[in-house]
């Protein structure tokens, strides 16, 4: 996004999404992570389901943290982002990957669900 702004930056400012906006989101989520990690490390949870329910949690931000930083690579960069094989492309697949394979959006939120009714 911060390449393609060099040259398409006037126009790039219109989408909902900025560089800066997908660098706090990524910066939050990091700063989230650390801390579970660190909770996680510390044994500071009495209740696995709870500890459980944020680490879910925290796989599904980062998912769909990937796909919206993709898609608006994706819009930064225009219509040469659509073209097979461009780094923009790859970037759009790897973000898919994450989103359907390790485990899928549908499984975390499946999990989440099964974990909030009990």
């Amino acid at each position: 996004m911060k390449r393609t702004n060099r040259t398409k930056g006037h126009i790039n400012c219109f989408l909902d999404d900025q560089v800066e906006d997908i660098e706090t989101a990524l910066r939050i989520a990091q700063r989230c992570t650390y801390a579970l990690a660190e909770e996680i490390g510390c044994g500071e949870r009495d209740t696995r389901s709870d500890i459980l329910r944020d680490i879910v949690q925290a796989r599904l931000s980062a998912s769909e943290l990937a796909l919206r930083a993709s898609q608006a690579t994706m819009l930064h960069a225009g219509a040469s982002a659509y073209r097979l094989h461009s780094v923009y492309d790859r970037k759009l697949r790897e973000a898919y990957f994450v989103a359907i394979v390790t485990p899928a959006l549908k499984h975390l939120k499946k999990i989440l669900h099964d974990l909030e009714s009990k």
